[in-house]
């Protein structure tokens, strides 16, 4: 009953706030420290946390169910955050004391700690329970990499959308890291968001197409290996053809027209072992649409801050990337495996900036050489 009850205190709990020891020196140690800290401090279902390091630092973790990213992530980085910065120690002291004269003793219980019956059998369900959450946390690969001189303008000036461009160059990055470049694309995801309708969430946009494809081949069997202006027009050719196709998508799927939440609703109507052979098939389930995408991606832009956003890889071999274009550079959060001896956050994001810098030079873009690098 004790268990119980305390347990109801937390599950019906809003949100949780954490209070954390430590500074976070690093953007990855900020990323880390969100995304999963020691694991002994987070309450990973609740709808929101706030965690707060000893230097005033805070960062916010979110259980994805309930919203998409963009409402909590906006009420944190341009609401709550820039008005708690902008409180002085004085301010905050007069608000308290404010809030304390106008609002009655009952309405502002006192903090209660929170006992548990830690009987050997609760005890041994934690220790099982804190083993497998130090191994995931000791598995996750976290890199916070930044592509200086590749913001926004090297796009207008290429003429070509920075998220386009961004999803090429994750296209071509992988697939000049793979252990068989020829083995062809893999099942990429990036969000589009459905705001503009009626309790509208998300669509999936398939970011690799037939257009994709082609340039990712016309520029490794072409440019990549012959840097003459010939190959460069023709790489350009295939390049402006596929950002074009990706931006359609794009477009498509926020008008409704994508095919992801179709198939999705109609899984959930079909019962187990009554699904139409569409969906037991095995490129069904290579192409993503079971959710087994190998790359999952998302644009971050609304979010303001140095620091962007950071969550998992889907698949054990892939990737989560969160990345963010911005005025004078692109940043890039990037999370795999360590127990994949195939993928290296860090390196793939290396070789995305090198993917970018090509891109720009294919689109005609003057030479980047000079811009700085992390």
């Amino acid at each position: 009953e004790l268990n119980s009850k305390s347990l109801r205190a937390v599950e019906t709990a809003i949100f949780a706030i954490s209070l954390e020891d430590g500074v976070d020196a690093t953007d990855e140690d900020c990323g880390k420290s969100c995304f999963h800290g020691d694991g002994t401090t987070s309450w990973f279902d609740k709808s929101f946390q706030l965690k707060v390091k000893e230097d005033g630092n805070a960062s916010i973790n979110i259980e994805h169910s309930w919203a998409d990213a963009p409402v909590p992530l906006d009420m944190f980085f341009t609401r709550a955050l820039p008005y708690a910065e902008a409180l002085d120690e004085t301010d905050c002291i007069r608000s308290a004391n404010a809030a304390l004269l106008t609002t009655r003793p009952s309405q502002w219980p006192a903090p209660t700690l929170l006992e548990w019956n830690k009987t050997d059998k609760v005890r041994a369900a934690v220790q099982h329970a804190q083993a497998q959450l130090s191994e995931a946390i000791a598995d996750s690969d976290v890199s916070v990499y930044r592509c200086r001189g590749l913001g926004k303008p090297v796009w207008k000036q290429a003429k070509i959308s920075p998220d386009a461009a961004i999803q090429m160059a994750m296209q071509l990055a992988f697939r000049r890291l793979a252990v068989d470049p020829a083995s062809g694309p893999v099942a990429t995801y990036e969000t589009i968001g459905m705001r503009q309708w009626r309790m509208g969430r998300t669509e999936t946009c398939r970011v690799v197409s037939k257009h994709s494809e082609t340039f990712v081949r016309t520029a490794m069997d072409g440019w990549l290996k012959d840097r003459s202006e010939a190959k460069r027009r023709e790489a350009e050719a295939a390049l402006r053809a596929a950002c074009k196709a990706h931006i359609d998508y794009i477009l498509r799927g926020q008008q409704g027209g994508g095919v992801d939440r179709h198939f999705f609703g109609l899984r959930m109507l079909s019962p187990d072992g009554s699904q139409p052979d569409l969906f037991k098939h095995r490129l069904f389930a290579d192409s993503g649409s079971t959710g087994c995408f190998v790359l999952s991606s998302s644009n971050n832009s609304y979010i303001a801050r140095p620091f962007g956003g950071l969550f998992g890889a889907v698949m054990p071999n892939g990737y989560g990337i969160c990345y963010i274009p911005r005025a004078d550079e692109i940043t890039l959060c990037v999370e795999s495996k360590h127990s994949c001896p195939e993928t290296n956050s860090r390196r793939f994001s290396e070789m995305i900036e090198e993917c970018l810098r090509d891109i720009a030079t294919i689109a005609g873009v003057p030479d980047l050489s000079g811009t700085s690098k992390l």
